[in-house]
């Protein structure tokens, strides 16, 4: 997979989520383009989430997301890059987090 692809999801991730999109770039360093493809499709299904339901979604993956995502087949044997997506989630969760405060005040 080319790098165009993702950087067409980085793009829209970093608007709201810099320090998300950066790590998001460390596993395009790490693990490549696809990888970091299906990384950011992670984190947009969780935004879509969060969009509809609220911040608290931020950090919820259902069984049927680790099902269906591409990221956790691919990467399913390496404790590394799913290591990494913890990361990623962690910071966007926390980013989510960062945002609400702010709309509240």
């Amino acid at each position: 997979m080319s790098e165009r692809p993702f950087r067409g999801l980085l793009s829209r991730i970093a608007q709201y989520h810099p320090q998300t999109a950066r790590l998001l770039e460390a596993v395009q360093e790490e693990f490549g383009s696809r990888a970091a493809f299906h990384a950011s499709e992670v984190i947009l299904r969780l935004q879509t989430r969060v969009d509809r339901q609220g911040f608290e979604a931020a950090s919820v993956l259902t069984e049927d997301d680790l099902e269906t995502l591409p990221y956790f087949e691919i990467m399913q044997d390496n404790l590394d890059a799913l290591e990494r997506l913890v990361d990623v989630l962690e910071c966007y969760a926390s980013e989510c987090e960062m945002l609400d405060a702010q709309a509240i005040r």
